[in-house]
């Protein structure tokens, strides 16, 4: 299994229902095991199997907030 570490910055939202909905896709990603926040930044960390899987959700996730993110890969 690998470990993924991602940085996601700045989601911007605009209303309350789309913070809850950001955060509803945020808890349902597989192989999650921790998220902080610092700030206007989220910081990720997977356990998976399937890290093209998690890139793509995070992708998906980053163009409906239109914020970046950096993905770090360990074996």
């Amino acid at each position: 299994m690998m470990e993924i570490l991602i940085r996601l910055d700045k989601p911007i939202f605009r209303c309350l229902t789309d913070e809850e909905v950001f955060f509803q896709r945020i808890d349902e990603l597989k192989g999650l095991t921790q998220c902080t926040q610092k700030a206007e930044t989220f910081y990720l960390s997977f356990l998976s199997v399937d890290h093209h899987a998690v890139i793509q959700a995070i992708q998906s996730i980053s163009d409906m907030w239109n914020t970046q993110f950096t993905v770090q890969i360990s074996p």
